[in-house]
């Protein structure tokens, strides 16, 4: 809040079209009720978001179950509708199974084609056997192999 000439201005819209938030932690949960707690409005004037995903628990037997079912991370990000610029950063972590990722990697990142708002949307993939290849339908994304410099 500003005050100016006895009248006051709000700097929120400010606050939200400046700051990059950041996201960085294994719980990825913590973007769902940010989404839902804020008006769309605020949401819409975010311009800048990174998110640190750290995808230790990335097994057979979990990644049905916990990543999957993460979709609804994807829906949070894609209520983000003023982003200019989307940064995902994914983590592999003491757990992580190269084997697994390559045979789930297409679905894991399915969602992304539904993320059209940012000019700027690059996901850093956890490991450098990746494959930076797929179909990324409308979407602006970018897949880069983790250790290059960001866009």
């Amino acid at each position: 809040m500003a005050l100016t000439s006895g009248r006051y201005s709000e700097a929120i819209e400010f606050l939200y079209s400046s700051t990059c938030f950041v996201i960085a932690s294994d719980d990825t949960y913590l973007l769902i009720p940010v989404s839902h707690l804020l008006l769309p409005a605020r949401l819409s004037q975010i311009r800048s978001f990174r998110l640190e995903w750290d995808i230790s628990d990335f097994t057979s037997t979990y990644f049905d179950f916990v990543f999957l079912g993460r979709g609804e991370l994807w829906e949070a990000l894609g209520r983000l509708t003023g982003l200019r610029r989307l940064e995902i950063e994914l983590h592999k972590g003491y757990c992580y199974n190269h084997q697994v990722w390559v045979d789930r990697q297409s679905a894991f990142l399915e969602p992304i084609k539904t993320i059209t708002a940012p000019s700027v949307f690059v996901i850093t993939l956890p490991d450098p056997r990746c494959s930076a290849e797929m179909n990324r339908g409308e979407t602006n994304c970018v897949l880069r192999l983790p250790g290059l410099d960001c866009l």
